[in-house]
């Protein structure tokens, strides 16, 4: 019986980009079902590819406008490391998802914020 090898591919650090993502997920979702909410997003963008994600809970708030049927939103940010490759795929999984009903997902230069202040 042979062992079977489970390939890991190393990416250099240089190929790495550092992203933030902001969700928005239904206002009228429990505090159970938005921590699997969560849970299920983190799971996604470790299985991605993305290192080190940290997450960022803003809380619930009234929403500028309505979104589907959503008046108030759930709000999380996500601040990770990926290939610029994985970013879109986390961005076409995003879509698909019933519970997030909003995100962005930007590229994070802490260079440029510094200018900015």
């Amino acid at each position: 019986m042979t062992a079977k090898m489970r390939s890991v591919t190393i990416v250099p650090r240089e190929t790495m980009r550092k992203y933030e993502l902001t969700a928005v997920f239904s206002g009228t979702i429990s505090d159970t079902d938005l921590g699997l909410a969560v849970d299920r997003v983190q799971k996604l963008l470790t299985d991605a590819g993305a290192v080190t994600p940290e997450r960022g809970q803003l809380g619930k708030h009234k929403l500028q406008y309505e979104i589907d049927g959503n008046k108030f939103g759930h709000i999380e940010t996500f601040t990770f490391e990926c290939e610029t490759g994985s970013a879109s795929v986390i961005s076409k999984k995003l879509k698909l998802s019933k519970e997030v009903v909003r995100f962005v997902l930007e590229s994070f230069n802490a260079a440029r914020l510094k200018r900015q202040h």
